[in-house]
Order: C-alpha cells, then sequence, then structure tokens
C-alpha cells in the first residue's frame, strides 16, 4: 500500500489540472512498485474543500 500524507498546490495555479497530474503520477509509480491500493488522507476543512468535491 502506498500512502499519500500531503498534497499541495499554491492556490494561484488551482483549476489547470496540476493536483491530478501530481496524483496519477504517485498513483503510476505505486503500479510499478506492485502497490496495489493507496491511502489518500485530507482535511475537512475550506483548505480542503476542493480535493474533497465528490462532483467530479
Amino acid at each position: 500500500m502506498s500512502e499519500i500524507h500531503v498534497l499541495v498546490v499554491d492556490p494561484q495555479y488551482l483549476g489547470p489540472g496540476i493536483g491530478q497530474t501530481l496524483m496519477e503520477h504517485s498513483f503510476e509509480k505505486g503500479r510499478q512498485a506492485g502497490m496495489r491500493m493507496v491511502l489518500v488522507e485530507t482535511g475537512d476543512d475550506p483548505g480542503h474543500e476542493g480535493v474533497c468535491r465528490t462532483d467530479r
């Protein structure tokens, strides 16, 4: 199992998919290492609102 504890994108760069690209890169590295599960931790404060959206 791989884990992602903190992933941060500077607010001025939010929107064009930088966070998604970083996550996909991390998932691929995990797959290459034989990982079959990823634990991603987020917070529930307003700063995490975008990553916690469920309407994607």
